[in-house]
């Protein structure tokens, strides 16, 4: 066994819709190990946790602890209390799923699970962004939009657990049907399907396909979010325009948060995040026009800073029961 991973205090889980990572996390935190197990949303529940806990049990072996705590993260309505996934987004096959109980009996140990943007905000709460502060509020862009709070130093999950869903605040009340069942939720005009929607509108209405072509693409129909975040970074007019927009959408919903809960901070991550000033500044410029002036004055908004750890470090700090910095 490595001398390094005897420090390990936990292992973290990312469950997503095309893989899932898992890290040996130290304290500090450090990223000791790494493993990616690839996901395929169709397959059964029972399938995934025989092939994780496979991967598991070596991590723990490798660490020289078979009791060594895993934390899991997974996105959708996850009931953190009972262990079960009501539903997920990257998973629609997933329904009711007791997946601690799954895996618990698995490995021999108890399990923890939280909703994905909830670890997140324990990672950036504790490591990340939002470190010093102790009121807070923190988004997750990419596929869709998660949230998650914290308050008064902790994270605050309500009475259910399910507090922090800012990607369904209404945005617009005649916006399009949401995949949660509701109309003009935020996350039907910001995720990754939309910004490419949009980006795909405006290159057709101004003739600029061939413009779009020199970026790498063989037509538009393989655009994706990427490719039109990496426009925006070189400048490319349309690109910009497309994060201005749904900057502005993300701005409605923040200013609705920073009236009700005044916050230090707003920590915004995720894949669509990495774009940068296109939709920082469209996001800070909206808030200021659109929340309380005192409020709007106190809070910063700023990009999360664990990048793509920010999950497994967050899970396996719940797991070792790390919460508060």
């Amino acid at each position: 066994m490595s001398p390094l991973l005897q420090s390990a205090v936990a292992i973290g889980v990312d469950i997503g819709g095309t893989s899932t990572k898992t890290a040996v996390v130290g304290e500090g935190p450090s990223v000791l190990k790494r493993r990616q197990l690839p996901m395929d949303s169709t397959e059964t529940p029972a399938a995934v946790v025989e092939k994780l806990s496979v991967m598991l049990r070596e991590l723990q072996t490798e660490c020289g602890d078979t009791r060594l705590p895993v934390g899991i993260g997974c996105a959708g309505l996850v009931d953190s209390q009972s262990g079960v996934v009501r539903t997920s987004p990257n998973l629609p096959a997933w329904r009711n799923v007791p997946l601690v109980k799954m895996l618990s009996r698995e490995l021999g140990i108890a399990a923890v699970l939280d909703n994905d943007a909830n670890v997140f905000s324990i990672a950036e709460g504790l490591y990340g962004a939002a470190r010093d502060s102790r009121h807070a509020v923190f988004m997750t862009l990419g596929t869709g939009v998660g949230g998650g709070l914290k308050l008064d130093g902790e994270i605050y999950t309500g009475s259910c657990g399910f507090a922090g869903e800012i990607g369904h605040i209404t945005v617009d009340p005649d916006g399009p049907v949401c995949s949660c069942g509701s109309r003009g939720c935020l996350e039907s005009f910001v995720g990754s399907a939309r910004i490419v929607q949009r980006a795909r509108m405006l290159i057709e209405e101004e003739g600029k396909q061939q413009e779009w072509l020199a970026f790498g693409i063989a037509s538009l129909d393989e655009l994706s979010a990427k490719d039109v975040g990496r426009a925006a970074r070189d400048k490319n007019d349309i690109a910009v325009r497309v994060f201005e927009e749904i900057g502005e959408y993300i701005g409605i919903a923040v200013a609705s948060v920073v009236n009700l809960l005044n916050p230090d901070i707003i920590v915004i991550g995720g894949g669509v995040s990495n774009v940068g000033a296109p939709l920082f500044q469209a996001v800070r410029a909206a808030v200021t026009r659109r929340a309380m002036g005192p409020s709007s004055e106190c809070v910063k908004i700023e990009p999360a800073k664990l990048g793509e750890d920010a999950g497994v470090i967050g899970a396996a700090m719940k797991a070792a029961g790390i919460q508060e910095g």
